[in-house]
């Protein structure tokens, strides 16, 4: 849905039967591109999994060619500084990332656990380099672009799963996330890796 008057109307931009539609992002160095993640409804990876506007929202294509049999787009993550990196984390299929704004994507899983839904990321502001990724596996960081992951789970549940993960953009160094089953966490001094 699209509101061009602050909520007083909407308009259906786009509609695919069958999917769960899971994030919504813009690219913040160009905010006519948009990004957006869905999933099958069964979670089954047959679903196209990522779309990207050029325009504002007003049309639409997919932006996968991941895998030959599709993928959840379950959140996404757009560099501050260049519009076509991304990075998103899936269900089943760990983080992948675009260089070229979903032309082509690689899948970036070295140090990730297998088989588990990766269900927030997030980009730090000033290092697109600098990447956070947690799901059903914990919490991870990438110091390159995704290469390679580090967990980053000292002084957390064993069983985490992180629902949603934020960036203070105005002071980086506050970074918050939500584990499903015991609250709210917060560092006041980034999370870092080993």
């Amino acid at each position: 849905m699209n509101s061009i008057d602050g909520g007083q109307n909407w308009s259906e931009l786009l509609s695919v039967p069958g999917y769960l539609w899971r994030d919504l992002v813009f690219a913040p160095s160009q905010p006519s591109i948009l990004y957006v993640g869905c999933a099958s409804e069964n979670l089954d990876n047959s679903g196209q999994g990522i779309y990207v506007s050029l325009d504002s929202g007003q049309t639409w294509q997919t932006a996968n060619d991941t895998t030959s049999a599709g993928v959840n787009g379950w959140a996404i993550a757009v560099s501050h500084a260049d519009s076509k990196l991304v990075y998103v984390a899936t269900s089943h299929d760990g983080v992948l990332r675009t260089d070229n704004g979903g032309t082509t994507w690689q899948m970036m899983n070295e140090g990730l656990p297998s088989g588990v839904s990766m269900l927030s990321i997030a980009v730090h502001p000033d290092d697109d380099q600098n990447v956070f990724v947690g799901g059903e596996g914990g919490l991870y960081v990438s110091k390159d672009g995704g290469t390679l992951w580090q967990s980053i789970m000292s002084g957390l549940p064993a069983e985490a799963v992180v629902t949603n993960l934020v960036i203070n953009e105005a002071d980086p160094q506050q970074m918050y996330f939500t584990e499903r089953a015991s609250g709210i966490y917060q560092s006041l001094s980034g999370f870092r890796g080993q």
